[in-house]
Order: C-alpha cells, then sequence, then structure tokens
C-alpha cells in the first residue's frame, strides 16, 4: 500500500516510503516506514570532495580525519576534526563534518549543534539549510524541519532533492495542500520529471482529486515506463473506482517490473480475494509474508482466503500470527473468532469475541457472532443484548432482526414488552421482504 514520494536517485532520503492513497475501505492514507537507523543524512563521509587547503597541521589532521572516517573509526575521525576547528573555528567544512561523525555515533544533539552552527555561519546556504533541516528531523523536531527545508526550498528553487524531501514530510504531516503546490511548482521547472508527477499525484489523491492524480501517475509512467511506484499508485486510483480488472492489470504489470514489490503483491491478494479466486490470492499473499513476516494484514488476508476455502484451522493460525504482531487489532481478533466458531471451539469463540467488543463496542459483526453463541448456549438475556447492539449500530440488519425475534419468542415467561418487540421485528420482516420482493 506504499509508493514512494521521495525519488531515490541521489541517495535514499531521511524520510520515509509514504503510502499513497487508500485502495479499499480501511486502509490508511498515509503511512510512513522508518529509515534504518544507520542511515545517514545526505551529506558525503569527511573531506569526500573537498580540497584539503590551510596549514599544514589542518591538512594533516583532515587527512586523519578521512582515513578514520574511512575506516568506519568514527571516535578518531571527531577527535581529528575538533582539532581542525580549533584551529580555524569557522572552518565550514570541518563543522559540517563533525555533525556527521556526530550522526554516526547517534549523538543526535550534538549533530544537531553543529549543523546549527554551519547555518549561522553561511545564512543564504541553502545545503546548510536542508541538512539542519534534516538533523531537526532526526530528533523529531517537525515543526523546525520543516521551516528550514522550507527555507532550503526558499533560497534555491531548484534544489531537488530539498523539494523533495519537504515534500514528503509535509505530506507525513498532513500538509497535503502545501505538498501539492510545492510538487506543482517543480514540474513549472521540470515538466519531464517522472518522479515528480507521480509525488504530484500522490498529493492530488490526498486531496481527493483522483481524475488528476491518475494523469500524473500516467504521465510519469510515459516518461519512465518502468516507474514501477507510478504503475503501482494507478493501480490504487482503478482500484478506488471500482474497477478491479484495470487495476488487476496495472498491479501485475507492477510486479512485471519489480516482482518483490511487497505492497502490489499485497493488493493483487486482496483483489484477488474479491473476486473469489482465493488460491491465486494465497499464493500472492505467501509471497509477501515470505518477503516480510511481520506484515500482519498479509496474514490476516490470507486467513479470510483460507476461511472462504473452508480450512479454518490453517486460518486460525495464521491470524494467531497476525495477533502477534499486531495484538489489538480487531479485523484479526474477529476473523480468529470466526475460525474457531468454524472448529467447534465455542467457548474460546465467546472469549474472542468478547476480547474485540472490549476494543470495538461498535463492532456490529462481533455483537452479531456472540449473540448467536450465547443463544445456544441457552443465555437468552444476553443473546438479546447482543443481537439489540447490533441492530442498534445497523438498524436494518435482517439476520439480527430474524434472530432477535426468534430468541424473544422463545421465552418459556417472555413479558409483554418481549412479546410486543418480537411481533414489531415479524412486521418489519415481513415488511422488508415485501419491499424486496422481485
Amino acid at each position: 500500500m506504499f509508493n514512494r514520494v521521495t525519488p531515490d536517485n541521489g541517495g535514499a532520503g531521511p524520510f520515509a516510503r509514504l503510502c499513497a492513497i487508500s485502495a479499499l475501505t480501511g486502509m490508511v492514507l498515509l503511512a510512513a516506514r522508518a529509515a534504518p537507523a544507520q542511515q545517514s543524512p545526505s551529506e558525503s563521509p569527511p573531506s569526500a570532495g573537498l580540497s584539503l587547503t590551510g596549514s599544514p597541521e589542518v591538512v594533516g589532521n583532515y587527512q586523519q580525519a578521512q582515513a578514520a572516517a574511512g575506516r568506519g573509526d568514527w571516535r578518531a575521525a571527531e577527535t581529528a576534526l575538533r582539532r581542525v576547528i580549533e584551529a580555524e573555528p569557522d572552518n565550514y567544512a570541518a563543522i559540517n563534518d563533525l555533525a556527521l561523525v556526530y550522526f554516526q555515533q547517534n549523538n543526535l544533539p550534538a549533530s544537531l549543534a553543529q549543523y546549527k552552527k554551519a547555518a549561522e555561519l553561511h545564512p543564504q546556504d541553502a545545503p546548510a539549510h536542508f541538512r539542519l533541516g534534516i538533523a531537526f528531523f532526526r530528533v523529531r523536531n517537525i515543526a523546525q524541519a520543516l521551516d528550514e527545508l522550507r527555507e532550503a526550498v526558499r533560497l534555491k528553487p531548484d534544489f531537488r532533492k530539498a523539494r523533495f524531501e519537504l515534500g514528503s514530510l509535509l505530506m507525513r504531516q498532513n500538509l497535503v495542500m502545501e505538498a501539492a503546490t510545492l510538487f506543482d511548482d517543480w514540474l513549472k521547472l521540470d515538466p519531464d520529471d517522472a518522479d515528480a508527477h507521480n509525488a504530484y499525484g500522490v498529493a492530488l489523491s490526498r486531496i481527493g482529486d483522483l481524475d488528476q492524480a491518475a494523469e500524473h501517475f500516467r504521465k510519469a509512467v510515459e516518461l519512465n515506463p518502468e516507474h514501477v511506484d507510478a504503475v503501482y499508485n494507478l493501480s490504487l486510483i482503478f482500484l478506488r473506482r471500482g474497477q478491479p480488472t484495470r487495476a488487476r492489470r496495472t498491479l501485475e504489470r507492477a510486479l512485471e517490473l519489480n516482482h518483490d514489490y511487497i505492497d502490489a503483491q499485497y493488493q493483487l491478494g486482496r483483489l484477488l480475494i474479491r473476486l473469489g479466486q482465493n488460491e491465486q490470492a494465497i499464493e500472492h499473499l505467501d509471497k509477501v509474508i515470505a518477503l516480510r513476516r511481520d506484515y500482519p494484514d498479509a496474514h490476516i488476508e490470507k486467513a479470510r482466503a483460507l476461511l472462504a476455502l473452508g480450512d479454518p484451522r490453517k486460518a486460525a493460525v495464521r491470524l494467531s500470527e497476525a495477533l502477534r504482531y499486531r495484538p489489538s487489532d480487531p479485523q484479526a481478533g474477529f476473523l480468529l473468532g470466526v475460525a474457531l466458531k468454524a472448529l467447534d471451539q465455542d467457548d474460546r469463540a465467546i472469549v474472542q469475541f468478547q476480547k474485540v467488543l472490549a476494543q470495538r463496542p461498535d463492532h456490529a459483526q462481533a455483537h452479531l457472532e456472540l449473540a448467536r453463541l450465547l443463544a445456544q448456549r441457552d443465555q437468552p438475556e444476553a443473546a438479546i443484548y447482543h443481537y439489540r447492539e447490533t441492530l442498534t449500530l445497523e438498524p436494518g440488519r435482517v439476520e439480527a432482526m430474524r434472530s432477535l425475534a426468534e430468541t424473544l419468542a422463545a421465552i418459556p415467561d417472555a413479558t409483554e414488552a418481549q412479546r410486543t418487540e418480537a411481533q414489531a421485528l415479524l412486521k418489519q420482516l415481513h415488511a422488508h421482504t415485501k419491499n424486496h420482493e422481485p
């Protein structure tokens, strides 16, 4: 369910792969995958690309820092760079390099302090503000990160990487209109940038302009036929429009470009379940699980397919796995209750439905399934309560109306109010049946 807003060329950005759009009800609109802990901001290692000037002592210390960084000895690199800065306090390159060294040592506050110093030395330097924005992001100061990235773009409108990182963070903060404007402005500078068309399409889809979003995804693919994220995003547009055939064809194209594209495998699996092709769906969902075991939604969807194929035992195993990664997932919990009920493990099923309702009291289907089990256990009062809750949440639900009427009518010493309620429900059912006659 994810796409890349920040292009890969030029090095992976510090922000996440962002989720493009909701393809089906219940999917998140925007999500993020955290960058790997060892991933650095965009700067090169100390001294890379720099000409060594200054006194022999400064040059010698810089060379020591470079050698130390090359072998991953960040403490030695720090010591050498500190000696450079002691000799030349305003050495801009050394300050930036020291900031990176601190980052590599996971000393984020010290890294931030050095990037601040660099930006103060050169306030009109867009890369200085860009690096400072990344540093603020690393310490989770999002407001300051946005301000610095905005300043980088203001100072240098054609600073592509700063613009894309800013757009990604804006999307993540739900500042979608600003992100859309940012990418639209970039396309005026470079109308043939496939990544920008893809990113602008993501922003437009978040706004709800699916037609324009689709046009920009198509343009991205026209400019770069192998732009797998744009192909994938286009498939999500088709899913939202209720065009399963086109969605399937486009997802299959994404997988031709990258067979290990987890989110395309997942979405195609979900789509095949909707189309009743459960065995094929399981093949794609198995691929997802093989690539990323801790993908609870893939376990849930595979369980759904297994239930449809009449294999509740295997479904229960998948759902238990999903709950291991996401213990409070009401969907997984509910389907586990369904699987347990199908396995005639009613006691466990009751407990499972009760857990779901403790998390989600508005889960109408859980109320209904629990009511049915309680009615079978000769607990009419408890069953009646849950049937009524089902109808409060979904007033026209026929099976709940019928079951409640039958349960009320079966009570030997029913009160006048209970008999009246049962008769009213039967009248509603009769009217419903009459209205829906062909």
